[in-house]
């Protein structure tokens, strides 16, 4: 198939059939730079997923702690009051 392109282009099948290995090269190169970009696409999406859940998760923790504290605040200032 790959000859076959090279005789359209106007070589002689002789030459194509030279050149035609070097063609697949080519092709393969091609095609491995494409896959690069989606495979590298995919990973810096997956990581940006998983940096946001961790800011998620590590802001959900700040408020549950948060919360925590104002309940002992509370609890502190009603035996507080109650011991006054």
């Amino acid at each position: 198939m790959m000859t076959n392109l090279f005789m359209l282009a106007g070589y002689t099948q002789y030459q194509a059939q030279c050149i035609a290995p070097f063609g697949y090269v080519v092709a393969a190169g091609i095609l491995v730079q494409a896959v690069a970009q989606a495979v590298d696409r995919y990973i810096y999406r997956r990581r940006w997923e998983e940096a946001q859940q961790r800011e998620a998760e590590a802001e959900a923790a700040r408020a549950a702690e948060q919360r925590k504290e104002a309940h002992r605040r509370e609890v502190m200032d009603f035996l507080l009051n109650e011991a006054a």
